[in-house]
């Protein structure tokens, strides 16, 4: 049987609706987790390198994030209670001169990751949907988070960091 070239267009689409009918609601969505870019494509050997370097900075930044609670005040005087789940759950309330906010989600991820010193040191920045932001830094033991502006952090301010699994496993968004 020959097809015509507009049902050969047609086939894609059909195959993507009969996966979200066979899989309903987020099945197909992305996972939170690090930002984790295809390196296969790099021909240049010290291009694919950094890549990888890349991917797997982002992925320690995450797991170190994953199930915590950051508690303090920021640089700028706003005062931040940061929760970060590893099932994607986040919320984040910060009250100060700004006013009082809380921003909430599913689905969070690491990205733009630099760890140094076996992860004793990490620049980090979490990103949600519509445009979340917030920068992470590790200095040793001392947590720190702050303002995301252009691949910059700023002001950052030292932060309680606590296990929030229990916190994680009942967290509404």
């Amino acid at each position: 049987m020959r097809l015509s070239p507009a049902r050969l267009a047609a086939a894609p689409i059909l195959a993507i609706c009969l996966l979200a009918a066979a899989f309903p609601g987020d099945a197909l969505a992305a996972k939170a987790g690090p930002v984790v870019k295809s390196c296969g494509a790099f021909k240049q050997k010290a291009a694919k390198q950094r890549c990888l370097k890349e991917n797997a900075a982002n992925r320690l930044a995450f797991n170190q994030i994953k199930d915590s609670k950051f508690v303090g005040e920021r640089g700028d005087g706003e005062y931040l209670e940061e929760t970060y789940c590893a099932n994607g759950k986040y919320e984040s309330r910060s009250s100060g001169s700004y006013g009082t906010g809380i921003s909430s989600g599913v689905l969070w991820k690491v990205d733009d990751a630099v760890v140094k010193q076996g992860g004793k040191w990490i620049n980090a920045f979490v990103l949600g949907p519509d445009g979340f932001e917030i920068a992470i830094q590790r200095r040793g033991s001392t947590w720190k988070i702050g303002v995301a502006s252009l691949g910059r952090i700023l002001y950052p301010g030292v932060m309680t960091k606590t296990n929030a699994a229990s916190v994680c496993a009942t967290l509404e968004v």
